[in-house]
C-alpha cells in the first residue's frame, strides 16, 4: 500500500478505447516529503509521514522547527500513510516522491471534505419525500412531519433525521481507477468524481483488488 497528497484542480473528460467518455477528476500532486518513518519493529506497522502543498505563511515554531531541521520549506498538510516495509525501507526521512510510486490501472481511494451547503432542510439533506402539494396542504410541502412520541418517552430521539448542516464533512470513495499519470506535471487522472472543491486537498491511497471467489 502507498498514500500521496495531492491537490483536486477539477474535472474533464477523457475518452475510453469503448468510443465513449469517461468523466475524470485531475488531481495535482506537489513533492511529498517524507518527515518521519514508522517500523515494524519499533512501532508495530510500518508507515511513512508525508508532508506536501508548500505555503507562504510562515508556521508556529514549534513547526518551523521541525522543518528547519529536516531542512525543508514549510509544509501546508502532514498525514500519515501506511506503506509496506519495502517501500518504507526506501524511503529516508528528508527524501520526496510523487505520482511515480502509483501506477496506471490502479485502484486508489480519495479521501477529501465534502462541498459545504449550509443549513438545508430534512428534504434536501436527507432525501425524504415532500408532503402533498394541494387538496388542503397548506404551508407544510416540505416540514418533516412527525418527530418524537407522546408521553413516553416524551422527548426527540438523538440522532433523528432534521433539517441542519448538510456537506463540509470527510469522504472517501473506494474504488476509482488511475487512468493517465503525468510525471513531468505531476498530475494524476482518476476515473470518477473526487470529494471536495477546486483547490483542496485530498488524499489518495492504493487499494488492494478483491480477489475473485474461487468455486
Amino acid at each position: 500500500m502507498s498514500g500521496l497528497i495531492g491537490i483536486k484542480c477539477g474535472t474533464s473528460r477523457l475518452g475510453n478505447a469503448a468510443g465513449g467518455i469517461d468523466q475524470v477528476t485531475l488531481i495535482k500532486v506537489f513533492p511529498n516529503y517524507v518527515t518521519e518513518r514508522k517500523s515494524s519493529g519499533k512501532h508495530g506497522y510500518d508507515a511513512l509521514q508525508l508532508a506536501s502543498v508548500p505555503v507562504e505563511k510562515s508556521p508556529s515554531k514549534q513547526k518551523k522547527g521541525v522543518y528547519d531541521k529536516l531542512k525543508l520549506a514549510p509544509q501546508k498538510c502532514v498525514k500519515e500513510f501506511a506503506f509496506s516495509k519495502e517501500h518504507a525501507d526506501s524511503h529516508d526521512v528528508g527524501s520526496h516522491f510523487g505520482v511515480e510510486i502509483m501506477n496506471v490501472d490502479s485502484t486508489v481511494t480519495v479521501t477529501g471534505t465534502s462541498l459545504g451547503k449550509g443549513f438545508a432542510g430534512c428534504v434536501k439533506r436527507w432525501n425524504f419525500s415532500m408532503q402533498r402539494a394541494t387538496h388542503g396542504n397548506s404551508l407544510s410541502h416540505r416540514a418533516p412531519g412527525s418527530i418524537g412520541q407522546c408521553q413516553d418517552p416524551g422527548r426527540v430521539i438523538k440522532g433523528k433525521k432534521m433539517a441542519g448542516r448538510l456537506g463540509g464533512v470527510q469522504r472517501s470513495i473506494k474504488g476509482l481507477t488511475v487512468l493517465q499519470i503525468d510525471e513531468e506535471k505531476g498530475l494524476l487522472v482518476v476515473k470518477g468524481s473526487v470529494p471536495g472543491y477546486e483547490g483542496s486537498v485530498v488524499y489518495v491511497r492504493t487499494q488492494e483488488k478483491a480477489k475473485a471467489k474461487s468455486e
